[in-house]
C-alpha cells in the first residue's frame, strides 16, 4: 500500500536573509559593471527576511563617498579624443554642449525618489573626469554630505549620460544609502591601491589620467588640486581586540635592540550584506594599505570568497597591525 504524504517546497531563496526584490530580476551581467549603480530602481538588493525592504548602506552627516565610475565617453569622443576629454561633469549653469555626465541627488525612495540637488558641484567636494589606459573613460565624485540640506536621511545617486545628439544615453540609478542610527554601532573602512583594483576602479594622480574639472582642457583652475580616487564605505558593526604579541631581540648586554609588537583585532559585521556591498568591503582590504576607522591595518582575513555563489554575507574579519621599533642607540 502506498501513503502518499503532501510535501511542501520552499525555493531556497525564500528561506535567505538576502533575496532580491521579486520583479524584475536581478541582472547579475549588467550592461557597466558599476558595483553600486543598477540600471533601475527595482534592482536592488533586499536584506530583510520575508520583507521587501531594501538595504541601505550607511552614512553619518560629515563622510565622504567617493565614486568611481567607468562609463563610455561619447560626447569628449566627437570633441577629440576620449584620452584627452575636454568636458565632464555638469555643474553651475552650464548647457548640454559642455557636459556628458550629470549626478542628481535623490532621496532614498524605493518606488518614486524626489530630487534634493541637480548638480555634482552642490553635493561634491570633488568631482572630475578623465581617461585611464588600464580601465578607459573613468568618471569620479566625492558626495560630501556635509553638503546635504538639514535633515536629509536616505539618499540616492543618479547618473545620467549623453550622446552626440544630447539625448540621455546612460541612466543608472545607486542603491540606497540612509544615515547610521546612534544606537547602532558602525565603523567607516577606506583604502588605496598602487594603480587599479580588481573592480576597474583607477587610484593613481589625475595628472596621469589627463583629468578635466572643468570644461575644456587648460580651464582648471590654478590652484586646483583634484583628489586621487581611494575607496570609503561605512558598515554597521565593531572591532574588537582578539589578541596582543610582542616579539624582542636582545644584545650581548641583555639591551633590547629591536621589538616588533602584533596585534590581531576582529572586526565583526552586525548587518548581513548583499553582494555589491562584500565586493566594496573585499576590494578596499585587499588593497596597498587599508583603515578602520582612521586605525591601519597590516593584512585582513579574505573575504572575496564564494562572493558569487550566495545572497547574504556576514562575515568576521581578522586583521593585524604590526609595530617594530629599533634601538638606535649606542647602549
Amino acid at each position: 500500500m502506498i501513503i502518499p504524504y503532501p510535501v511542501v517546497y520552499a525555493p531556497a531563496v525564500e528561506n535567505s536573509y538576502t533575496r532580491l526584490l521579486d520583479l524584475p530580476p536581478r541582472v547579475f551581467c549588467p550592461r557597466y559593471p558599476t558595483l553600486n549603480f543598477t540600471d533601475s530602481l527595482a534592482q536592488q538588493w533586499n536584506c530583510q527576511k520575508c520583507k521587501i525592504q531594501p538595504y541601505f548602506s550607511l552614512f553619518q552627516v560629515g563622510d565622504i563617498i567617493p565614486i568611481q565610475l567607468n562609463l563610455p565617453d561619447r560626447r569628449n569622443n566627437l570633441l577629440g579624443s576620449i584620452t584627452r576629454p575636454n568636458v565632464g561633469w555638469q555643474q553651475l549653469d552650464l548647457i548640454n554642449p559642455f557636459w556628458y555626465i550629470k549626478a542628481e541627488l535623490y532621496d532614498g525612495s524605493t518606488t518614486s525618489p524626489t530630487l534634493i540637488l541637480n548638480r555634482a558641484d552642490l553635493f561634491c567636494s570633488d568631482w572630475w573626469v578623465g581617461y585611464s589606459e588600464l580601465v578607459g573613460s573613468v568618471q569620479t565624485l566625492f558626495v560630501d554630505t556635509s553638503l546635504f540640506p538639514i535633515g536629509t536621511t536616505t539618499f540616492r545617486i543618479k547618473i545620467t549620460t549623453i550622446d552626440s545628439a544630447f539625448a540621455d544615453d546612460i541612466v543608472l540609478w545607486s542603491e540606497p544609502f540612509c544615515v547610521a542610527r546612534d544606537c547602532k554601532n558602525s565603523v567607516v573602512v577606506s583604502g588605496n591601491y598602487r594603480t587599479v583594483d580588481c573592480e576597474n576602479r583607477d587610484y593613481r594622480t589625475p595628472d596621469l589620467l589627463n583629468f578635466i574639472h572643468t570644461p575644456f582642457n587648460g580651464s582648471n583652475p590654478i590652484d586646483y588640486e583634484p583628489t586621487p580616487f581611494y575607496t570609503s564605505w561605512r558598515y554597521q558593526g565593531i572591532v574588537t581586540p582578539l589578541s596582543f604579541g610582542a616579539e624582542k631581540t636582545f644584545n650581548d648586554l641583555d639591551k633590547v635592540i629591536r621589538q616588533k609588537s602584533i596585534k590581531t583585532d576582529r572586526f565583526i559585521l552586525s548587518e548581513i550584506l548583499p553582494p555589491y556591498a562584500a565586493k566594496i568591503l573585499a576590494a578596499t582590504l585587499q588593497g596597498s594599505e587599508f583603515y578602520i576607522d582612521n586605525v591601519q591595518y597590516n593584512t585582513a582575513s579574505d573575504v572575496s570568497k564564494n562572493i558569487d555563489e550566495g545572497l547574504g554575507f556576514l562575515p568576521s574579519i581578522d586583521l593585524t597591525r604590526t609595530c617594530q621599533i629599533n634601538n638606535q642607540q649606542c647602549n
